[in-house]
C-alpha cells in the first residue's frame, strides 16, 4: 500500500518531524541532519541474484560457460532502458522447506526507486559471518574501528534524544572499537522490539507500584550506600561506571520525561500511529523484521533517532508449513537452495526498504521543503557474496561463501542509477572503479575501506586518513 500525504495524516503519520521546527533537531548546525537506515542482509546477499544478475546470453557472448556459472535464462531477467541494473523475475520453490513457493519480481522496486539506487562492488576480507558482518559496518576498521552508524550518529545525532537504535543481530549488533566515539553516538541495543518500550521507564506498567515518595527515598538510600561502598570508591574513576551512573541518573530520566514508553508501544491499539504502522507492517508480532521496521519508523519519524539498524536474524520464523517468513539462517540457507533462497530473501529486504522509503517520503522536515527521505540513506549491509558456480546448468544448487560481491545503497543525496564498478560476464566476478571519477575499472577490486569512505562521502563526512572520493 502506497500512501499519499492526506492518508498519512489521517493515519497519524504526520504527527512527528513534519510538525517540528528545524532547529529542534538541528542543534547548532546550519544544515538539516542526515538519516541512516542500515538493513542487514544476514547470511550473505548475492548481487549475482539481484541487481548484477547475468543472462545466460551475456555469459555466452563473453566467452564464458553458462552451464557452469550462476546466470539466468532470458525470461528471468528484466531491465529498464535508463538504468544499468538487472532485476530477477522468477517463480520457484524452496524444496528443503516443504516446497515453499517463491515468487519475486525485482523490476517493481527498480521502477520506483532505481534512480536513487547505487551498486558498489567490493572484494571482502573474511567469509566468517560475524567477522564479515562487522567489517561491512567499519570498512575493516577503516576509521579506528568506528562503525558507519556511529559515525553518522556522532556527526548529526547530538540533538536527538536517542540518536542510534540498533535492532540487528550477530556481528551487525557489535559496537565499534573507536574509544573516541561520543557516548551519545553509541547504540541503544534492542533485542526484542515488542517489549522495547517497557525498558524506557522505571515505573510505568508495574503493578502495585509504591508511591513516588517511597521510590525517591529508596533511591536516595541507595545513593548513600553506594558512596560508602569500597567497590564504588575503587571504581570511582572507571569510565564505564561513570557512564552507567550518568545513564541511570540522567539519560533514563530524559526518556521518561519524553514519554518514550508510549512512543514505542507498538502493541497499544490507542497509539496515535497504530493504524499506520499495522497497515504498513501487518506482520508485527509474528515476523520480527516487521516489528523492527515499526520501531525504526517510529524512531525516525518522531524525531527520536537519526540512525537505525535492522534486519533478519539467523533464527527461522516458521508459522506453519507453507507460511515461512524467515528461513533457517536467513540468506545463508543458500547452502541448501541458492537461487530460491536468494530470491525469497531479496524480496523480503526490498519489501521493507520500499515501505520505509514511501513513509519517509511523506514526512516534511519542518519548513525546509525537504522530506525525510531526501536526507536519508539506506545501506544494505551484507556478510559477503556467494559462489558464482553451478553444475550442468542446474536451476537447483547450493552455494558457499565468496569474498567477491558488493553492496547496495539508496539515497536522494547521491546521484544514483549507477554501478560503481561492474561485473565480468565471463566469470561472474565483480570488479572495482576509479575513486576519483567513479568510472568502472576492470582488473581492479574495491576494498572494504573504499566502500566505507564512499558511504561516509554520501553522508557528508570526510575524516582524514581515508581514501579520497573525488566524484559526486
Amino acid at each position: 500500500m502506497r500512501l499519499n500525504r492526506r492518508q498519512l495524516a489521517k493515519l497519524g503519520g504526520a504527527t512527528s518531524i513534519a510538525t517540528l521546527a528545524p532547529q529542534t533537531i538541528l542543534g547548532n548546525r546550519e544544515e538539516l541532519p542526515r538519516f541512516l537506515i542500515t538493513l542487514t542482509c544476514t547470511g550473505g546477499a548475492s548481487l549475482n541474484d539481484s541487481f548484477l544478475a547475468l543472462r545466460e546470453s551475456d555469459v555466452d557472448k563473453a566467452g564464458g560457460d553458462p552451464a557452469t556459472l550462476n546466470c539466468f535464462p532470458e525470461q528471468n531477467i528484466k531491465t529498464l532502458d535508463n538504468l544499468p541494473f538487472a532485476a530477477v523475475n522468477q517463480k520457484t520453490i524452496i524444496s528443503n522447506l516443504g516446497d515453499l513457493p517463491v515468487k519475486t519480481d525485482q523490476i517493481d522496486f527498480l521502477k520506483k526507486y532505481g534512480h536513487d539506487l547505487t551498486v558498489i562492488t567490493c572484494e571482502g576480507s573474511s567469509v566468517n559471518h560475524e567477522v564479515a558482518q562487522h567489517r561491512s559496518l567499519t570498512g575493516n576498521n577503516a576509521w579506528n574501528g568506528r562503525t558507519l552508524m556511529e559515525a553518522v550518529a556522532a556527526e548529526y545525532g547530538s540533538a536527538f534524544i536517542m540518536p542510534y537504535i540498533n535492532l540487528a543481530t550477530g556481528g551487525y549488533a557489535e559496537p565499534g572499537i573507536d574509544p573516541t566515539t561520543p557516548n551519545y553516538a553509541r547504540a541503544i541495543q534492542v533485542t526484542e522490539p515488542l517489549s522495547f518500550a517497557l525498558s524506557l521507564h522505571s515505573q510505568k506498567q508495574i503493578e502495585r507500584l509504591p508511591s513516588k515518595e517511597l521510590i525517591d527515598a529508596a533511591r536516595q538510600t541507595r545513593r548513600l550506600l553506594e558512596e560508602d561502598s569500597p567497590v564504588a570508591q575503587q571504581q570511582a574513576r572507571n569510565p564505564m561506571v561513570k557512564n552507567w551512573k550518568t545513564w541511570r541518573s540522567q539519560v533514563l530520566s530524559s526518556y521518561e520525561e519524553a514519554d518514550l514508553i508510549n512512543a514505542f508501544d507498538i502493541l497499544n491499539k490507542d497509539h496515535p500511529q497504530a493504524e499506520l504502522i499495522w497497515n504498513t507492517f501487518p506482520r508485527i508480532g509474528i515476523d520480527p523484521f516487521d516489528s523492527q521496521a515499526a520501531i525504526a519508523y517510529l524512531a525516525l519519524s518522531r524525531g527520536i533517532s537519526n540512525v537505525v539498524s535492522l534486519g533478519p536474524s539467523f533464527q527461522s520464523t516458521i508459522i506453519k508449513l507453507g507460511e515461512i517468513y524467515n528461513p533457517p539462517i536467513a540468506f545463508d540457507f543458500s547452502h541448501q537452495d541458492h537461487r530460491a533462497v536468494q530470491a525469497f530473501m531479496w524480496d523480503r529486504m526490498l519489501r521493507v526498504a520500499g515501505k520505509l522509503i514511501d513513509l519517509l517520503s511523506l514526512i516534511e522536515l519542518g519548513s525546509s521543503g525537504k522530506s525525510m527521505w531526501d536526507r536519508t540513506m539506506i545501506y544494505f549491509a551484507s556478510d559477503f557474496g556467494r559462489d558464482k558456480i553451478r553444475s550442468g546448468g542446474s536451476e537447483k544448487f547450493g552455494s558457499g561463501h565468496n569474498l567477491n560481491n558488493g553492496f547496495v545503497f539508496l539515497s536522494p543525496m547521491f546521484r544514483g542509477g549507477r554501478v560503481l564498478g561492474g561485473i565480468d560476464p565471463k566469470t561472474a566476478l565483480t570488479y572495482g572503479f576509479d575513486l576519483e571519477t567513479g568510472r568502472p575499472q576492470p582488473g581492479r577490486t574495491t576494498t572494504e575501506e573504499e566502500v566505507f569512505a564512499t558511504l561516509l562521502h554520501v553522508m557528508g563526512i570526510k575524516p582524514a586518513g581515508l581514501p579520497r572520493i573525488g566524484f559526486a
